[in-house]
């Protein structure tokens, strides 16, 4: 019953956000038809909440690589992608995996403090903490399970990270167009209570099981 509550509570969230975006676009088409306003025009109706989380300025964007470590003086992330099938808890708590593969990234987090508490959010109703694009601006949809499961490996609202404790977070995007070259994820440090946006590059053939999902090529005669 409590994984159930914690559960229907994430898909709600994401429901309600769903909706608020839904209904800020219609409106602005609205307002664009009733004035005519053209596609230049368009800038005015911006209802987003700040600038998007792959277009921060170098000042506040702070550019890494798959690989790498991003170090504060109380925090440390690295990231992994893979190509599989997402590990599930179900309702009543057993173990599954998605049906189809999807793209996996794992976030392994060190709490480096040796007395604060590290705080997980997710609870911004306007854009994402974590936001994925490829190399010619498509961005990727991030997947979500609904009532049916929870991601295993994956923070929640109520979890903390202990002074000196590790942490994973996992989030599930679909797959990207089988062309794509490179991968930029983009994560808002505000899920952290940070104020800095982090950006991993991540070229396709360091996605592990990447290869296999290329199908293979006719050979010649």
């Amino acid at each position: 019953m409590i994984a159930g509550y914690f559960i229907g509570r994430e898909h709600l969230k994401h429901e309600i956000r769903s909706s608020i975006e839904d209904t800020a676009e219609s409106l602005a088409e609205g307002i664009k038809n009733v004035f005519g306003l053209d596609e230049a025009d368009s800038t005015l109706l911006d209802f987003s909440e700040g600038e998007d989380a792959t277009s921060g300025s170098e000042a506040d964007l702070i550019a890494l690589h798959q690989g790498d470590y991003y170090n504060a003086d109380d925090l440390e992330i690295k990231v992994e992608a893979g190509l599989e099938k997402a590990r599930l808890i179900g309702v009543f708590g057993n173990e599954t995996r998605s049906k189809e593969r999807h793209l996996v990234i794992t976030l392994n987090i060190v709490n480096k403090h040796d007395r604060k508490i590290l705080r997980f959010s997710d609870e911004s109703l306007f854009g994402d903490h974590f936001v994925l694009v490829d190399d010619v601006g498509n961005q990727i949809r991030e997947v979500n399970f609904g009532f049916t499961a929870t991601l295993d490996g994956a923070l929640t609202s109520t979890d903390d990270v202990n002074p000196g404790d590790h942490a994973t977070h996992v989030v599930v995007f679909k797959v990207p167009p089988l062309k794509t070259e490179e991968l930029l994820f983009t994560v808002d440090l505000k899920a952290f209570g940070k104020s800095d946006k982090v950006q991993f590059r991540i070229p396709i053939n360091d996605v592990k099981g990447w290869r296999a999902n290329t199908p293979l090529q006719p050979t010649s005669g």
